[in-house]
């Protein structure tokens, strides 16, 4: 895969690092519509270039920066819950269905032409009498990123853009005004829809987020990259300039140029959807089907990592329900010692699981620790090497999550409102934090918490009873003298003589009157707290004269 996913763990959060733009990249997000995970980004960004005056070495920041990386902390949890709950199958069917819905448009980079091909011996296509039926590659035009034709060749594998289409050619506004017919627009709502549904996983959605805005722009550069003309000698550049196959690896590449800023264009236009961004508007009068092409390019990424949380979300739901699970149904055996049971019975979520977890490679980076604003701090960043999981794919990122969960010996129960797992990290949680069970508004904590004061409604003049009584409380608490067995003595004679009254307003509710009754339960109690203090007083006269008279005697 052209991008990959990179994460660590340390205790009981997850990191992944994202990359410090450079100025000319901050300036274009400064012009662009922004998400607010770009908005918090850039906040941490924007206090580095505020701290800039106050550091040793000004230009340390700009000259570290390609080389820098800052980290984004998320809770563990999120993306194992996120490969059980969210339905990937759903989304991968909707995925195939838009891929064949569009598979006119898809088109093939040849990235081989420099190694599988014998260009040496290259001879040219005999020129053939024109079609007059329309061609895809015909359709693109030249004045969008000014790249020539390219003619099909007898010796060159047939690419997969080859055919006939009767789709007549329509401009970018054309398109976003029929999003429901256009292929980027497709795409662009799939991720949306995919990205609404991660709401509560907050690990997964960015992971998914940096891959499917990423991931086809990063593969047409690396095509550039492999197919790169300046590392051949001057020989074979002669040799290419007689055959002619300098003319196809020249076509070759003006496709891989053209391909990433569509890529580019459309990822940015996933990312403000619905809403095109200012590129994609500057665009508008342009022709769509290079535009349509990266979008199958995205698509098939996209598709393919959907595939793959499908597959692996049964083998996972069996592991965490192994050891997650029964560890907090019997914490006799903690959860780290069930997932080794499961390797030497070999359930059967284990082999793929593990399969995943082999394909893990470590990489280091320099990770920036910002320094602190005062003057009696230290005025420079620490840039301290951290060593990174690498993964190519999202389950196998998940299966490290959940090995982590396993090793810190955490356990999952159900929630009683949802019925969706969650970490039990409090052992007596019954519901979990999420909100999409909820329309977003609420968490299952908090409905479950209002379900029961609902089925526990309290009647109105014993909650003017609780509501005074705490009142008293915070009184007496605060008065010179005043001992906890003295504040409690008080208030329970206080209680006991007010509840007949309250036992008397609970029956007859239609003559019950709440300020009536709050200044009534006052009184009494200014009552009791002057016969307290005057029993008080008479206490610590009876016992001035005991001394009195031990002394006198």
């Amino acid at each position: 895969m052209p991008t990959n996913f990179i994460f660590r763990f340390e205790k009981a959060n997850l990191f992944i690092p994202f990359q410090m733009p450079n100025k000319r990249q901050r300036q274009a997000a400064v012009n662009r519509q922004t998400t607010p995970e770009d908005a918090r980004r850039s906040s941490v960004i924007a206090r580095m270039e505020k701290i800039k005056d106050q550091l040793q070495i000004p230009e340390y920041v700009e000259q570290n920066q390609p080389r820098v990386w800052l980290e984004e902390s998320y809770d563990l949890g999120d993306l194992v819950f996120a490969v059980l709950d969210i339905p990937w199958k759903a989304f991968y069917e909707k995925a195939q269905s838009l891929l064949e819905q569009y598979k006119d448009y898809e088109m093939t980079i040849r990235t081989d032409l420099l190694t599988q091909i014998d260009w040496r011996h290259y001879q040219p296509p005999q020129p053939e009498k024109e079609s007059h039926e329309p061609s895809f590659k015909k359709w693109f035009p030249l004045n969008l990123f000014t790249r020539p034709i390219k003619k099909p060749s007898a010796q060159e594998p047939p690419a997969a853009t080859e055919g006939t289409s009767n789709r007549t050619p329509r401009t970018i506004a054309q398109g976003l005004a029929a999003p429901e017919q256009t292929a980027y627009c497709q795409v662009a709502q799939l991720y949306d829809d995919v990205k609404h549904s991660l709401t509560d996983y907050p690990a997964m959605a960015t992971l998914l987020a940096h891959y499917c805005t990423n991931a086809a722009s990063d593969y047409y550069l690396q095509a550039i990259k492999t197919l790169d003309m300046t590392r051949l000698t001057d020989l074979d550049r002669s040799i290419m300039e007689q055959n002619g196959f300098l003319r196809v690896l020249h076509h070759e590449i003006y496709w891989c140029n053209a391909l990433v800023q569509c890529s580019e264009c459309v990822e940015r236009y996933m990312k403000s959807f619905p809403t095109p961004d200012f590129l994609m508007k500057s665009y508008a009068g342009m022709d769509d089907r290079e535009l349509c092409a990266a979008s199958v390019a995205i698509l098939k990424m996209m598709a393919e990592q959907l595939r793959l949380l499908a597959d692996f979300q049964p083998e996972l739901a069996s592991l965490v329900q192994y050891t997650l699970v029964e560890a907090d149904l019997h914490p006799d055996k903690s959860a780290d010692q069930r997932y080794g049971d499961a390797l030497l019975v070999r359930h059967s979520g284990v082999a793929a699981g593990q399969k995943l977890y082999e394909q893990l490679r470590l990489r280091m980076l320099g990770r920036l620790s910002l320094p602190q604003e005062k003057a009696s701090s230290r005025r420079h960043p620490d840039i301290a090497s951290r060593s990174y999981f690498v993964a190519d794919n999202l389950p196998a990122v998940a299966m490290a999550e959940f090995v982590q969960l396993c090793s810190q010996h955490e356990t999952a129960r159900k929630c009683q409102h949802c019925g969706m797992l969650f970490l039990s990290k409090n052992t007596g949680a019954k519901c979990c934090n999420r909100k999409s069970p909820n329309g977003g508004l609420r968490t299952c904590r908090e409905v479950r918490k209002e379900e029961r004061a609902s089925e526990r409604e309290v009647p109105p003049p014993v909650d003017v009873l609780n509501k005074v009584n705490k009142r008293m409380n915070g009184r007496l608490s605060r008065s010179l003298g005043m001992t906890t067995e003295r504040r409690a003595s008080i208030l329970k004679i206080w209680r006991k003589e007010v509840k007949p009254l309250v036992q008397e307003a609970s029956d007859h509710p239609e003559t019950f009157d709440e300020e009536a009754f709050d200044a009534q339960l006052c009184e009494i109690f200014d009552r009791v707290r002057q016969e307290e203090a005057a029993a008080e007083r008479r206490r610590q006269k009876e016992a001035a004269k005991k001394r009195g008279r031990k002394r006198k005697a």
